[in-house]
């Protein structure tokens, strides 16, 4: 075969993994299915392992040498004369004109309509919100449709490690850690 199709990210969602091998490339939605092939080199990149504990991340800075991320909305192949790429869709920044009775009721139908959609499944879900925003009203629409459809209430579990809170350091990305508020009194 002369062309071997390259992993294609779609529109927005999680980047795939490849590496180039002797005999075209490995695809993989992670390093360990990359490094599964006991003739992929492991070898570490010094900036993917800088970045490892922060919360930010450089696009496509791996924690691997090698290892290629295919970016967003790109579609690729591999041919003899090696790899190329182009991108099949751009998001279009426009001026934001709806009022904000609007915009939010909007944002509501987009959230109510994705996480609905990801809730369709074989096996039993549930959730592991970090007890921030996002992940609480995830949850809470999550229930709301899940409570719509009769299917049950959403199991839901939190995790808290001890000390974490009297250990805790701000920073950059976080100015408090993730703990219920101490009630207070006027």
């Amino acid at each position: 075969m002369d062309e071997e199709p390259v992993p294609v990210r779609d529109r927005l969602d999680i980047e795939p993994l490849h590496h180039p091998a002797p005999n075209g490339v490995l695809p993989g939605s992670g390093p360990e299915a990359v490094l599964a092939d006991p003739e992929i080199p492991r070898r570490v990149n010094a900036d993917g392992v800088r970045e490892t504990p922060d919360m930010a991340k450089t696009p496509r800075t791996r924690r691997l040498h090698g290892h290629v991320g295919v970016p967003p909305r790109t579609p690729g192949r591999v041919r003899r004369q090696g790899p190329s790429k182009h991108r099949y869709w751009a998001l279009e920044a426009v001026e934001h004109t709806d009022s904000l009775d609007r915009t939010v009721r909007t944002v509501r139908e987009l959230l109510e309509d994705v996480v609905s959609r990801q809730l369709i499944s074989d096996v039993p879900l549930c959730g592991l919100p970090s007890g921030g925003l996002d992940s609480s009203a995830v949850t809470a629409l999550a229930a709301k449709a899940w409570k719509e459809q009769g299917a049950g209430p959403v199991r839901s579990f939190s995790v808290d490690f001890v000390g974490a809170a009297e250990n805790f350091v701000p920073d950059p990305l976080r100015s408090t850690p993730d703990a219920p508020n101490e009630p207070t009194t006027a």
